[in-house]
């Protein structure tokens, strides 16, 4: 993870991403997922509540709906095309 800071946030992609992080994640983290987001213009942020780094554990509900929510979306979206 230290690596993957230091060479910086992945360039832009074509296809859509979703970025979540914990609402209890560390500051840096939190800030590096919401700069990742505002760079990537296909992409999605959700913060996940009550949620640390591993967040799909911490709150596998909240994890689980955000991102069937996503799946979906994009799913409609390709489907429109």
């Amino acid at each position: 993870m230290v690596r993957d800071m230091v060479a910086g946030l992945p360039g832009h992609s074509a296809h859509p991403a979703l970025i979540v992080y914990g609402d209890h994640e560390l500051r840096f983290i939190r800030k590096m997922a919401k700069a990742w987001h505002y760079k990537h213009p296909h992409s999605q942020l959700v913060e996940v509540r009550d949620a640390h780094h591993i967040l799909n554990q911490d709150n596998p509900a909240a994890f689980n709906a955000a991102l069937l929510e996503f799946l979906q979306e994009i799913q409609t979206d390709t489907q429109e095309v």
